[in-house]
């Protein structure tokens, strides 16, 4: 174990530098839509009628890094919660952390000295054979938490929070069963094999026959002209810290080395970018480092030079003219600095300049229509049909629509060679046996689906796999149960997430 904390070391501080960079901006910058502080307070919002420090929410980040690092992954999932986003994910770790502990001390959930000391020693990353390892332990400490600004103190803090969340769970443990016949339904939901019959419409089959006139587009336009604005676009220049075409060959810890040291060319830019008075054409020539002009792109058609790096153009459009340079962003083989060179703001369009568009619109929404109408009539046609006796496909050869019969779906395990198994197999089972659906429609058109037949389950198979998915059944309820149990907590817990006075929000509370 000892030799993977070396041989992945490096990774480690990779992995740790860009993330802690990332993190900071999303949670302090007003431009990334985080948690802003105003100007001069050391005060970001408040929770339990007390603000939260700077310096708290500094910690709780910190913690975010190592319970990643640590693969912590039942705490890290309880405090994130539904998050989409780096800064969600942030946001409600950090509030959430707060919640759990004032929680606990509520319910008299104190981890012990001893009760930390037995989960550090349990860490998987700390162990040899199932033993604890303290080798391991103080070569993380030296090796990777101290290197980062980190303590022991940030791991015994998290173990116990670790530690607090595991008892508030018993507890909430305690307030429900799963039954026999309750274990039988979920497992029959999820494995419980359907005979499915599948009607797909395209909405590109009727594209094709719609035809638009110069009148339709013109009265199109006339009735709402500000719904048709050119996009946004950015003119950026490119700064690159990657790989040579040698290093761009090399694998394992010879890349992560490689990776390790433009990333700190491209972490030591950043911060000299930063600082007072920085200029960038100056400290481009000091750095060396290749710079690309992107010519003005819009976000939905970026230029060919960065279409393939969508981190690279997401980041071109967070930055402003006031703070006009990104946060390293990672790359295939390297990391690249985004700078900011002009706007090109949005402006209303002439009836000729959004003659396309327009088309487009008028195209696909008359298609739809008639998809819609088509679908409708197939599927009246299909029932009355399917009640007086006819087969599915008879009954779909009437209708003038191509039916797709599959054997043995299931939700749980979907089957790769059909399109959309697990979402049929879903609609399929909320039927009755021999019902069809109403019209379900997609992005590209949408489906009818018609349920032929249940079978009935595997018993021998059920009875194999009860050992193995009842306990996951539990946490699953379990997981639930937090969930809703932590909602009803943050909701009492007074949360208030000033903005900053530029984004026109109230100012972060006085301490």
């Amino acid at each position: 174990m000892v030799s993977l904390l070396r041989k992945y070391q490096k990774s480690l501080m990779i992995i740790i530098t860009i993330l802690i960079i990332i993190a900071f901006g999303f949670f302090y910058n007003g431009s990334r839509g985080g948690i802003d502080r105003a100007p001069g307070t050391q005060y970001i919002g408040k929770i339990y009628d007390r603000s939260i420090s700077q310096t708290e929410a500094d910690r709780e980040v910190r913690k975010f890094e190592v319970a990643r690092v640590l693969q912590m992954v039942d705490l890290q999932n309880a405090l994130v919660g539904q998050a989409f986003t780096q800064e969600q994910a942030l946001t409600n770790f950090i509030l959430n952390s707060f919640v759990l502990r004032h929680e606990a001390a509520r319910l008299q959930i104190s981890p012990t000295d001893e009760e930390v000391k037995t989960g550090i020693m349990n860490t998987s990353l700390f162990q040899t054979n199932g033993a604890f390892d303290s080798e391991k332990y103080d070569k993380f400490v030296a090796n990777f938490l101290t290197p980062n600004g980190f303590t022991a103190t940030q791991l015994e803090e998290l173990v116990r929070d670790d530690l607090r969340l595991k008892k508030i769970k018993e507890l909430l443990g305690s307030t429900f069963i799963i039954s026999p016949e309750t274990f039988r339904t979920a497992y029959t939901q999820g494995f419980q094999k359907l005979d499915v019959s599948v009607i797909r419409f395209n909405q590109a089959d009727f594209a094709k026959d719609v035809k638009i006139s110069d009148d339709d587009i013109k009265k199109a336009f006339d009735a709402h002209p500000d719904n048709y604005k050119s996009e946004e676009k950015r003119k950026i220049k490119l700064v690159a810290f990657a790989l040579s075409d040698t290093e761009k060959k090399l694998t394992g810890v010879e890349r992560t080395s490689a990776l390790q040291k433009v990333s700190d060319q491209a972490n030591d830019f950043w911060q000299a970018m930063s600082g007072k008075n920085a200029k960038f054409d100056d400290l481009v020539a000091k750095f060396k480092a290749p710079v690309t002009e992107i010519p003005p792109f819009t976000q939905n058609t970026p230029d060919p030079k960065i279409s393939s790096m969508p981190a690279v153009v997401d980041a071109a459009f967070h930055v402003t003219k006031d703070q006009p340079d990104s946060d390293p962003v990672q790359g295939e083989n390297g990391y690249y600095v985004v700078h900011l060179e002009d706007i090109v703001p949005s402006k209303a369009l002439t009836l000729e300049e959004a003659r396309a568009q327009i088309t487009e619109e008028l195209k696909d929404s008359r298609a739809h229509e008639m998809l819609t109408l088509k679908a409708s009539e197939a599927r009246n046609k299909i029932d009355v049909d399917l009640k007086a006796g006819k087969s599915i496909a008879d009954a779909a050869k009437a209708a003038g629509v191509k039916v797709e019969t599959y054997t043995g779906l299931s939700l749980a395990e979907p089957n790769p060679e059909v399109p959309g198994s697990r979402e049929i197999a879903g609609r399929a089972s909320e039927l009755a046996d021999g019902a069809i659906s109403e019209f379900i429609p997609s992005p590209d058109g949408g489906t009818l689906i018609r349920l032929d037949k249940r079978e009935p389950i595997d018993e021998a198979k059920f009875e194999k796999d009860k050992a193995m998915l009842a306990p996951r059944l539990v946490d699953q309820r379990l997981n639930l149960v937090f969930a809703d149990w932590l909602r009803k907590q943050r909701d009492e817990a007074k949360i208030q997430l000033p903005r900053t006075a530029s984004s026109g929000q109230p100012q972060p509370p006085a301490p």
